[in-house]
């Protein structure tokens, strides 16, 4: 035993698991802090401006989703190889990322009425200020995660984003007297700018100075502006595709059951979902780590997803065991109608492991279009069959899509990565050979 622990805390050393667990850290507190909000939203407002609330949120992420670029995972993959030019291509990663933001909140301004949401943000000129300011703002906070894990300095993630989510539960606390409707809105991207600044300073004034950053790799193709652009361009759209079909889902629920069912369906969402959160966190280290050392992308493979698998699967059996007791308490009704959805959920956990790890290897191995094809699969699915099956099963019906489209996906993923389990080494695509 005494054995196990130390060898265990040798390879947690390691920075692969360093900054892996870091990142696990960081999404466990997130989420427990994050439970703890939506508690607190639930018995502060009504469930109709709960399941409102949580729409504008969703789509306001989609917003800032939209407005990544694919720079997230590309600074990821492309940081470690970036050499005296990696404060280069954060700011242009900013620049971009800012500019699209304002231009897509001003669209969702156009839009307010039509979908209902200017109850919530309110009107004119006080709903364009609010969404173009949280779209900008947390499409900021976004990246800087990216940024940080490229450089290798998942610790601060876990720092930045818990100051944030205590910091967002005090916000919500007094939205209630200052916000009126706008208090759980609010609350969410007020608290932004708070680690916008500390992780600025982070970034520009300690670990991107030029006696902190590592040389590129002796044996690593030289990185341009143009590789970043097509590889994160390309891999935005999957991306986008997937983002939008999880950020559409509770308007799909508010649309056909109400809002609040999308109270119900939202809360049990975010609570399974932090499983995908916790094994895509393990493969931003995954990603930072075997980019600067392709060669080896099998063992780093076959030693992250042990690793996932552990972590992700327990952490489901747990949360489908206890679900009514977590749903409880939001409320008897949250768990009355939440808790089937939720275990439902957590039974495709496996497939979360393996579908995430494959999507951060396919872009270390260069395999853009299958990223782009199998995001967009996974999809068309998930919402396809989300609005089938929403009125005979209720919200239960997602449950059976999610499970559907990870199925399928993961499937599809295991020929096109049977390279890393069978036969020659991978190489890149566009690789010497």
């Amino acid at each position: 035993m005494i054995a196990r622990l130390r060898e265990l805390m040798r390879t947690i050393r390691e920075p692969l698991y360093a900054n892996a667990y870091a990142l696990v850290a960081n999404q466990v507190f997130s989420a427990g802090l994050g439970m703890l909000y939506w508690v607190l939203a639930a018995r502060l407002y009504s469930a109709a401006t709960y399941g409102a609330s949580y729409a504008v949120i969703s789509t306001l992420l989609l917003i800032s989703g939209i407005a990544q670029l694919g720079l997230g995972a590309g600074l990821n993959r492309f940081l470690p190889r970036a050499g005296m030019g990696t404060r280069r291509l954060i700011l242009l990663s900013y620049a971009a990322v800012i500019a699209t933001s304002i231009v897509l909140s001003l669209g969702f301004v156009a839009l307010g009425g039509a979908l209902g949401l200017e109850g919530v943000l309110g009107n004119g000129p006080l709903l364009a200020m609010w969404a173009v300011l949280a779209a900008v703002a947390w499409s900021i906070f976004r990246l800087q995660d990216a940024v940080l894990i490229g450089l290798r300095q998942a610790k601060w993630v876990f720092i930045e984003n818990t100051i944030y989510n205590i910091a967002k539960i005090l916000f919500l606390w007094a939205g209630v007297q200052l916000l009126a409707n706008a208090g759980i809105v609010g609350s969410w991207f007020l608290p932004t700018p708070i680690v916008i600044v500390l992780v600025t300073w982070l970034v520009f004034g300690v670990y991107t100075r030029s006696s902190r950053i590592d040389p590129t790799p002796a044996d690593a193709r030289p990185l341009t502006l143009r590789e970043v652009a097509t590889t994160s361009g390309g891999d935005h759209v999957g991306s986008l595709v997937a983002e939008a079909a999880t950020r559409l889902l509770p308007v799909i629920v508010i649309a056909i059951l109400g809002a609040a069912t999308t109270a119900y369906f939202s809360t049990a969402w975010l609570v399974a979902t932090t499983l995908g959160l916790v094994a895509g966190s393990m493969t931003d280290s995954f990603t930072a780590e075997a980019a600067g050392d392709i060669a080896n992308v099998r063992r780093y493979s076959h030693d992250i997803l042990r690793h996932m698998a552990v972590i992700t699967i327990s952490g489901a059996f747990v949360l489908a065991v206890g679900a009514p007791l977590i749903l409880r308490l939001f409320g008897k009704s949250y768990a009355a109608e939440g808790t089937m959805l939720l275990r439902w959920l957590c039974a495709s956990s496996p497939l979360i492991v393996f579908n995430n790890w494959y999507l951060s290897y396919a872009r270390l191995m260069g395999r853009i279009r299958m990223v782009v094809w199998l995001q967009a699969l996974g999809a068309v699915l998930l919402l396809g069959l989300s609005w089938a099956l929403l009125k005979p099963l209720g919200i239960n019906g997602v449950a059976v899509a999610w499970m559907v489209s990870q199925g399928v996906t993961a499937l599809w993923s295991l020929w096109d990565s049977r390279d890393v389990f069978f036969g020659p080494a991978p190489a890149p695509e566009g690789a010497a050979t």
